[in-house]
């Protein structure tokens, strides 16, 4: 089952989420066994707290709905607000799995991503590690780099030994809410877009595109 690894933001986008983080307190999240810490902003030192964190998130929220890498591998039909993880040293994201279905939420989550908002130099370790039906990845992603995978994951995130690891996380719905299905999928679009480079290869193009196109209307929820 594969995974998807990207450059979601840019050097300037990256830099601007960095000073708006900047001005936060990360407090941690209250009842979350695994050591995740959340930002907030103090009202009273800045009135532009809640207008701050809106902004971020539809700043991040729209960079992953333009990134035709995301959108080709999640098929994304809704997307959650993002949430903080910070991690300083010694700190981690212990082995777990997340429910489709969160708590107090009605949407169904079916991809988890998870951006990475720290240069590689301000940490060492903090690798991500993301095993799935028998199947094991572990990534280090560098500044402005996302990677998704399948909710139902075994997600752990090993402990920062040096520096401090800022991340943002949510989900997204997808159209197509089996994993198996859009890997199916995912591998027809490559194929797509490898035979359109090869203008002798207009008819198999043809074929793939009907395959592509009859199976994505057949495993689309509505």
């Amino acid at each position: 089952m594969s995974i998807q690894i990207c450059q979601v933001l840019d050097r300037p986008t990256l830099a601007r989420v960095r000073a708006a983080i900047s001005k936060g307190n990360w407090q941690p999240v209250s009842g979350t066994p695994s050591l995740l810490f959340d930002v907030s902003f103090d009202r009273h030192l800045w009135r532009g707290a809640i207008s701050l964190r809106r902004a971020l998130n539809h700043l991040l929220l729209h960079e992953l709905k333009s990134n035709s890498k995301v959108q080709s591998y999640s098929f994304g039909r809704r997307l959650s607000p993002f949430g903080w993880l910070g991690l300083s040293i010694g700190q981690k994201v212990i082995p777990h799995i997340e429910s489709p279905l969160k708590e107090g939420s009605q949407t169904r989550a079916d991809i988890a991503c998870i951006l990475c908002l720290s240069d590689e130099k301000e940490y060492q370790g903090g690798a991500i590690s993301i095993r799935y039906n028998g199947w094991q990845r572990c990534v280090r992603l560098g500044p402005g780099m996302a990677v998704l995978y399948p909710v139902g994951a075994l997600l752990e995130i090993q402990a920062v030994k040096e520096g401090r690891l800022c991340l943002a996380k949510n989900h997204v719905q997808s159209w197509v809410p089996n994993a198996a299905h859009r890997y199916v999928l995912q591998l027809l679009g490559a194929s797509q877009r490898e035979l359109k480079a090869d203008p002798r290869c207009l008819v198999s193009l043809d074929r793939i595109n009907v395959a592509y196109k009859r199976l994505l209307h057949e495993w689309s929820s509505s």
